[in-house]
């Protein structure tokens, strides 16, 4: 639709209008044209006529005559178009303008005139008169003898009519016969007068020499009585018979009646002058007869020898062969090859565009047979038209190729039978319409269309093969798909684990902050005893001096254990920090992982997708196992410390019992203080107890941040096995970009092939 490249070309080699239909149900649509219509645009989007239709679609014939095209008329050919099985799936048109093709013809025939006043023209079926001298356009289908010359039309094709009717008051003869390809009357008015005239002055005279005559013989009769009235009664029936035309008889009967011109008297003058008359007037008749006859059987060449004659006599002879002059001129002008024949093909006349077609010259063809100069497909057969019409006795038609002189032309022609006064056939005339251009056009315009549908069909082929090649790419892509939904499943059920086992490394931690605070209350208590201790030594500050290096021992222990127990609460703390770090971590993981399950949903645009998030999941991993080694490094730290409190401890259990010699002698004043070192002994055995579940707390902090550290691998190599599915798709991906990009490349050439064939 609406590719008008095909009918713009058959226009710009041929010159003609062309459309083409498509079949569309019990129709015929034009989708494609340079008929312009009356809008200015392209006339696409009607049908073709039920006519046409019925022989191009139902029967798969050409379709050749006149049409009406968007308002104008047109000489058209509707050609079949087949599919590769044969069905008539649609009609190429090529027509062109009726005046291009008739225009000269109907020059010819405007100007023609038959004697005086008499013309041709010519109507269709409905009326109208389509050339006219003066009523042209008009409509005169109201008229008596029009109706009469339609009602004749189907049965005068191959005959001719005459009809008498009363035209602006004068009477007029019309001849008539219909030419049904072209649903053309064509009719000749004449006016009687313009060739009655000559007679009737003839008929005059001759009257008037009767008149004269009679006069005299009834002057002479009275003078000589019964002598001359036989002889006056001889000449009498002589005029009576030159009267009404019996020329033949009054030249038996002055041949009969020797006394008619003998005698040497007046009515012997007479007799003489008659017999001069009829001879004159009968030799008229038999050379108008003569050239009459001739005419009648088509022998054009024939002319009456005007050189046997004198004044009037003569005059007519060379009116007579001027008007048949006129006629073969007319006949020669009209640019449509058209040739007379006898019964036995011997050619009477050939006009000029018959001769040229044949490759010779009228005079050359004369008395030649028709078929060694036309050479046709039909010639010599039963399917000549000539032949045909002349056994029917009407009109036939045919189509066929002529090849004169060696050339080829494909022509469609008629042949229109020449009747004698008896209405038996005794030539023929054909016409020839010459379809060459208009075949080799459709031929053309065919040969195309086959040649770009078979190219298109080739192209679709390899269309198909691209599809199907698409198709398993797009299944490899679909695997991989699954490839990456099942990783990303594994990849959610470790994240889920790494959830649980943070959620163990939280609760160690929590048991650890409830040590260490119990480890700060137990020391706060220490000191205040410490404090009460104090109070109790200034009672025995002496003794103290002596045991002063050994306190001071102790001292600087409980110091280094309570930096100890600071240093490990600070460890603490970065531990909750760490493991809060590695909670986000987590929850930023499972919402990857939930990403990496959409995305393996989106099965079409999952593989470069996913590789990011794969690649985001991986560097979460990465981070993660370095918090986990520095949660490592830290417990290994928090280790050392405790093992640093409690070496501390002992030497201060040292310096302790070397303070217990000194004390010996002061156990009285100092058992008070006695009793508040058991009991800082007491708490610092607590600090320891503390300390050894601080650490057994740590080795299940270690031991979930191994499992933490396990599970963050496999959530790596998934992630690296869900980034090798993404390469697979994305690999898939680019050989359908490929594919595509053969298919545009093959759109691409059809588009090319397109553009050559307009």
């Amino acid at each position: 639709n609406n590719n008008f490249a095909i009918v713009d070309g058959i226009e710009a080699d041929v010159g003609s209008k062309a459309t083409i239909f498509v079949k569309t149900g019990n129709t015929a649509t034009r989708v494609s044209t340079n008929v312009i219509g009356a809008d200015g645009k392209r006339a696409v989007g009607t049908q073709v006529s039920d006519a046409v239709y019925e022989a191009v679609i139902n029967k798969g014939q050409t379709y050749y005559g006149m049409a009406d095209v968007v308002g104008k008329k047109m000489v058209v050919a509707y050609e079949p178009i087949r599919n590769s099985a044969g069905e008539t799936i649609g009609i190429l048109f090529v027509g062109v303008p009726e005046d291009s093709v008739y225009g000269p013809l109907k020059s010819e025939i405007l100007g023609t005139t038959i004697g005086k006043n008499g013309y041709l023209y010519v109507m269709d079926s409905k009326g109208n008169l389509l050339i006219h001298p003066t009523l042209a356009g008009q409509n005169l289908a109201n008229e008596d003898f029009i109706k009469q010359m339609i009602a004749d039309k189907n049965a005068m094709t191959s005959t001719t009519k005459r009809i008498t009717y009363i035209w602006d008051g004068k009477e007029a003869v019309a001849y008539y016969t219909y030419f049904a390809p072209l649903d053309w009357i064509v009719a000749s008015r004449v006016d009687p007068s313009d060739f009655s005239g000559p007679i009737d002055d003839l008929r005059n005279a001759i009257v008037i020499i009767l008149i004269i005559s009679i006069g005299a013989g009834a002057f002479i009769a009275l003078r000589f009585g019964n002598s001359i009235a036989r002889r006056m009664g001889d000449l009498v029936e002589l005029g009576r018979k030159v009267m009404v035309g019996d020329f033949k008889g009054a030249a038996q009967e002055i041949d009969k009646n020797a006394g008619l011109s003998g005698g040497g008297d007046e009515i012997g003058e007479v007799s003489e002058s008659f017999k001069g008359v009829v001879t004159n007037i009968q030799a008229f008749s038999d050379e108008i007869t003569s050239v009459s006859n001739a005419a009648v059987e088509g022998k054009l060449t024939s002319r009456g020898n005007a050189g046997r004659f004198k004044g009037g006599y003569a005059e007519m002879i060379s009116g007579v062969n001027k008007t048949i002059d006129a006629v073969v001129g007319h006949l020669d002008a009209i640019p449509v090859p058209a040739f007379i024949i006898d019964k036995e093909f011997t050619v009477l006349y050939a006009n000029k565009a018959s001769a040229s077609m044949a490759g010779t010259t009228p005079k050359d063809i004369l008395g030649q047979k028709c078929y060694d100069h036309f050479r046709t497909g039909d010639c010599r057969t039963g399917k000549c038209a000539s032949g045909q019409c002349m056994q029917a006795g009407r009109m036939a038609s045919s189509e066929t190729q002529a090849t004169p002189k060696g050339k080829q032309y494909d022509i469609s022609y008629s042949g229109i039978p020449i009747l004698d006064a008896n209405g038996k056939a005794i030539g023929a005339m054909e016409f020839f319409t010459d379809l060459t251009e208009i075949r080799e056009a459709a031929r053309q315009a065919q040969k195309k269309i086959e040649n770009a549908l078979d190219f298109i069909n080739g192209e679709m082929g390899k269309i198909q093969n691209g599809a199907a090649e698409a198709n398993a790419n797009v299944e490899e892509v679909s695997a991989g798909a699954g490839q990456v939904a099942k990783n990303a499943t594994a990849v959610s059920v470790n994240v889920e684990k790494s959830l649980e086992a943070i959620i163990q490394v939280q609760k160690a931690m929590e048991d650890l902050s409830r040590t260490i605070q119990d480890v700060a209350t137990r020391a706060e208590g220490t000191a205040k005893i410490v404090h009460d201790t104090s109070d109790f030594s200034r009672e025995g500050m002496e003794l103290a001096r002596r045991t002063e290096s050994g306190m001071q021992g102790i001292t600087k222990s409980s110091g280094e254990v309570n930096q100890i127990i600071g240093d490990i609460k600070g460890q603490m703390d970065k531990i909750s920090e760490i493991v809060n770090l590695i909670t986000d971590l987590a929850n930023q993981t499972n919402l990857l992982a939930l990403n990496a399950a959409i995305e393996a949903a989106r099965a079409g645009d999952a593989g470069r997708g996913f590789a990011v998030v794969a690649s985001e999941v991986k560097s979460l991993a990465v981070e993660s196992r370095a918090s986990a080694e520095r949660i490592a490094e830290m417990i290994e730290n928090l280790q050392n410390q405790t093992n640093h409190a409690v070496e501390a401890v002992a030497s201060s259990n040292n310096g302790v019992r070397e303070g217990s010699e000194a004390l010996r002698e002061t156990i009285e004043t100092f058992t008070k203080i006695a009793a508040s070192i058991e009991k800082i002994s007491h708490n610092v055995s607590d600090v320891a107890s503390a300390s050894e579940e601080q650490a057994a707390s740590v080795e299940e902090i270690t031991a979930s941040v191994n499992e933490v550290n396990g599970l963050i691998e496999n959530t790596a190599k998934e992630s690296t096995d869900a980034a090798a599915a993404s390469e697979e798709s994305s690999a898939a991906i680019e050989q359908i970009s490929k594919v595509i990009g053969n298919v545009t490349v093959v759109v691409e050439s059809v588009k090319t092939e397109i553009n050559n064939f307009k």
